[in-house]
């Protein structure tokens, strides 16, 4: 633990956050879930994608600094609420926020003046939540 901005910021969190994101993302994607759905809504084949150690470095960074902020957040969060309200809850509801707020909002203007796909903003975006709301709950359980 350290403290950041007057958050406790927890590395451990962080870390765990970054791979729950990332197993989310490995299972939402996969061909035996999601992933044909995606790659139909995106026009691609499995061949077009190949994926480079870059890719994966970054993708690591990204989520890593998602987790920071909603660390952050949620450390603020928790000092200001009332004692009686649980840390779960502050989570999911720091989550949802930060996602409505930040990520589906700030995804909507491609769709909007780009004519990007309904269906597949739709599609990020609910992978989106449900990576958001749950790097936030693993984030809140260890600070």
């Amino acid at each position: 633990m350290f403290e950041l901005f007057n958050a406790e910021i927890s590395v451990i969190g962080l870390v765990l956050a970054a791979i729950v994101n990332m197993l989310i993302g490995m299972l939402w994607f996969s061909p035996s879930f999601l992933g044909k759905k995606w790659l139909q809504l995106v026009n691609k084949s499995a061949d077009d994608l190949q994926a480079m150690p870059l890719d994966y470095v970054l993708s690591i960074i990204r989520s890593l600094l998602v987790a920071l902020g909603l660390n952050i957040f949620i450390s603020y969060t928790v000092n200001s609420w009332a004692q009686s309200t649980s840390v779960v809850s502050i989570s999911v509801f720091v989550g949802f926020i930060a996602w409505l707020s930040f990520v589906a909002m700030g995804s909507l203007n491609p769709v909007i003046w780009e004519g990007r796909r309904k269906q597949l903003y739709a599609f990020n975006m609910m992978h989106e939540l449900v990576s958001t709301i749950s790097m936030a709950i693993v984030v809140g359980l260890t600070i």
